[in-house]
């Protein structure tokens, strides 16, 4: 089986698709979106939360 095969394949039961660690969801129109895994949710979660903190101390030294 060819890897065209294996991907259409996957779709086709799933409609979903993994390219490395990254997996997509295909979409009604033909275009893939990627779908957020629970490292990245972590890691996006960890940047807003220093952002936060760092707005925070900036307002505190405006003070």
């Amino acid at each position: 089986m060819d890897f065209c095969r294996a991907m259409a394949k996957s779709l086709i039961i799933g409609g979903k698709i993994n390219i490395g660690e990254q997996s997509f969801k295909l979409q009604a129109d033909g275009s893939f979106i990627p779908i957020e895994t629970e490292r990245q949710r972590e890691e996006r979660r960890v940047a807003l939360r220093q952002r936060i903190k760092n707005i925070g101390e900036m307002r505190e030294n405006l003070s």
